[in-house]
């Protein structure tokens, strides 16, 4: 029997942030936004000009039906795909299909070889601690799945 797991990504950005990241010279911690400067920085990251980010990524928003409005805020670029999602707790038994949204949204990262910041996928990590907060604050799902991938070729 195939079980099938959600998880999130979560990374120590917060602890070491990149100063490709900075506003005014400084990167807000994470921990101390509220919803409203959450989906600021998801904004900025996303749709902004982040100075040396020129490798295109996409991120992966795996949410149930009934709270995908709360991502409504991304409203200036991306696609959603209706997607039905199976959640098997460990020794629990087998809950019944969900229905869910994937959303994607291309943007682009920092590369890894990039001579100021080491960190790699700068822009990535900051997202999942991002999405963490937001759902913590507000969608506020068990297990909120996002994750980022690389695309090596695109037409845009």
């Amino acid at each position: 029997m195939v079980k099938y797991i959600r998880f999130i990504y979560y990374s120590n950005i917060m602890e070491n942030p990149c100063e490709l990241l900075a506003i005014d010279g400084a990167v807000a911690s994470v921990g101390d936004m509220d919803v409203d400067a959450v989906r600021d920085e998801i904004l900025r990251l996303i749709y902004g000009e982040i100075d040396d980010a020129t490798d295109p990524e996409l991120l992966t928003i795996q949410i149930r039906r009934d709270k995908a409005y709360h991502f409504d805020f991304l409203d200036k670029a991306h696609t959603e795909f209706a997607t039905v999602g199976y959640w098997q707790p460990e020794e629990e038994p087998k809950k019944p299909p969900e229905p869910n949204v994937q959303i994607d949204v291309q943007y682009n990262d920092v590369p890894s070889n990039h001579e100021v910041c080491a960190c790699r996928e700068v822009i990535g990590r900051r997202l999942m601690d991002l999405l963490k907060r937001y759902n913590d604050l507000l969608v506020r799902e068990d297990l909120l799945y996002a994750r980022t991938i690389p695309i090596e070729e695109t037409t845009l």
